[in-house]
């Protein structure tokens, strides 16, 4: 085993036993400065916020700034990742009564403090006042500085929320793996194992194997010196690797200086289902040898050390890979998953060439998906299916096929029905008259909400109305739940339909600070989200 990464387990491990949440300062904290800064997720809202605290914090001063900050000794780092170009709203709560202040910051080496440059500074609304700034940025990692004028308690919180954010796939299981369709970049953050902690065996197992030190024991003959997931599964990120055409198969993870940690991965055989990565001995697999430079099978890239790459596969077409990615380093990051080879990757395609498939908001409330074959064969139906988590999806209507066709054709579905304040997640699935099925690409619309809700009296001594300006969608039952900083449930209330008021009557032992009212659909999804302010 490489001695340096058996150093960084342990140091890992003892992290892990250590800190289960951030704390202050003067404790144990990873927010001190821009290499340790605490990593905050991109949401579609704030239900992601990240409790932030200053107390005692003599965190390092940024070397720029527009609006005051270093005017104390109050500073706390956060950081987060973006993959696409988009409107991003960083989001501060203030308590105690401070001043708060941040500045959004880019660097080109954040733990070197190298290449500094702000983006922009807020501090406007003074002493408890809350600080926000909404900017469009572009992909990649940036970096916030926060400083208070004294101690934040816990009750202070900070989050960065976009309409459009992608859902991020970190810590996943292996039945919430992502379908690799083509080339892509994912977002891995030390957020710890999935619900299932029991899908990658223990080492030495035949689903998780070990090798000796010269990799003469590895069946496929790479340099792999130690054997797969030597620390299991950490921070996972499990994916499906779906080829097209057959052939030499070849893969990088974060080439070309973007790997910022062990990345170390293992790989299942073509066609084998979840359940059996326990009893199934891995195709590939690598634990790092280095933590740079990149990982995977087949050509070694430029900069890439040989200890981090195994064998090219032979692939035929339809066969389906599982790959599981192992956040070994615990690090956030943006990994850039490139393909080489002669085999071609794509998720399921349509037995019919499928020219356009889209969907889009129409009249602010309908979805209109739409798509143009230009040629079918043996096409019997076309099913739209709708889903609000991108993983569960429901038949929403069915559309006839043209059967055999060597022309163009239109096809066109209005969903009147999608579900208002969240992302719906549109796909066809074709069906051959042998009921042979197959899937289109995902598409995405946000839909917002046709109603909005008012709060009064905000603060509040506990005893407040809930008002709903418009009736909601009748069809659609909605919850209203209040919960703290911790998102500890408070209390919770079912709408009825026509219901244009709620009132709360809270526990007379709650105590004060600031709590949350998410209104939420039946299938879970915020639609709506208020704060409320309870003073005693």
């Amino acid at each position: 085993m490489n001695p340096f990464k058996l150093i960084s387990l342990v140091g890992i491990i003892f992290n892990l036993l250590s800190v289960s949440a951030q704390a202050p300062c003067n404790t144990a904290f990873t927010g001190y400065d821009p290499c340790s800064a605490e990593p905050l997720t991109l949401g579609n809202d704030c239900s992601n916020e990240e409790v932030i605290r200053t107390n005692g914090c003599g965190g390092t001063n940024p070397s720029t700034s527009s609006c005051g900050l270093a005017a104390g000794s109050e500073i706390v780092w956060t950081t987060f990742l973006i993959t696409d170009t988009d409107d991003v709203t960083i989001t501060w709560l203030s308590s105690n009564n401070r001043n708060i202040r941040f500045g959004l910051y880019q660097f080109t080496n954040a733990c070197l403090s190298t290449g500094e440059v702000e983006l922009d500074c807020v501090n406007d609304n003074g002493n408890g006042g809350d600080e926000t700034l909404t900017i469009n940025l572009t992909p990649g990692q940036y970096w916030i500085c926060g400083e208070s004028s004294g101690n934040l308690s816990n009750t202070s919180t900070m989050c960065v929320s976009s309409p459009s954010a992608p859902i991020p796939v970190v810590a996943s299981d292996c039945v919430d793996g992502v379908n690799i369709c083509t080339e892509d970049n994912f977002i891995i953050d030390p957020n710890g194992a999935g619900s299932n902690t029991s899908e990658i065996p223990p080492s030495g197992d035949i689903g998780n194997p070990l090798y000796d030190t010269f990799g003469i024991n590895s069946p496929w003959g790479g340099p792999n010196h130690d054997g797969c997931l030597l620390s299991d599964e950490t921070n996972s990120t499990w994916m499906f690797i779906n080829v097209l055409i057959g052939g030499s198969l070849e893969f990088s993870f974060g080439a070309n200086g973007a790997q910022a940690g062990y990345y170390d991965w293992i790989m299942y055989p073509a066609n084998v289902g979840c359940g059996t990565t326990t009893t199934t001995a891995p195709i590939r697999c690598n634990w790092n040898i280095s933590d740079n430079g990149g990982t995977g099978i087949g050509t070694v890239p430029t900069g890439g050390d040989a200890g981090n790459f195994e064998p090219a596969i032979t692939t035929t077409s339809g066969d389906v890979y599982i790959v599981c990615f192992s956040n070994y380093s615990s690090v956030l990051s943006l990994v850039p998953l490139n393909f080489g080879g002669t085999a071609q990757v794509s998720c399921s395609i349509l037995p019919v060439e499928l020219a356009n498939f889209n969907a889009s908001l129409y009249n602010t409330k309908l979805v209109n998906v739409d798509w143009i074959t230009q040629s079918e064969q043996n096409n019997d139906h076309f099913v739209i299916e709708r889903s609000t988590n991108g993983i569960d999806y429901l038949n929403i209507s069915e559309i006839d096929g043209a059967g055999n066709s060597s022309g163009q054709i239109n096809y066109n579905f209005k969903d009147h029905t999608p579900i208002e304040g969240t992302v719906n997640y549109y796909r066809l699935k074709q069906v051959d008259f042998d009921g042979t099925t197959a899937y289109s690409q995902v598409k995405k619309v946000k839909v917002p909400l046709s109603t909005s809700i008012v709060i009064y009296p905000n603060p509040s001594n506990g005893n407040f109305t809930i008002k709903l300006k418009e009736n909601l969608n009748t069809k659609t039952s909605y919850s209203l739940i209040i919960y703290n900083t911790f998102g500890i449930i408070i209390d919770t209330k079912t709408i009825s339909n026509n219901t244009t008021g709620v009132e709360f009557k809270l526990n007379s032992t709650i105590p004060p600070g600031l709590y949350h009212v998410n209104l939420k659909n039946t299938e879970g999804s915020i639609v709506f989200n208020e704060s409320i302010l309870i003073k005693k």
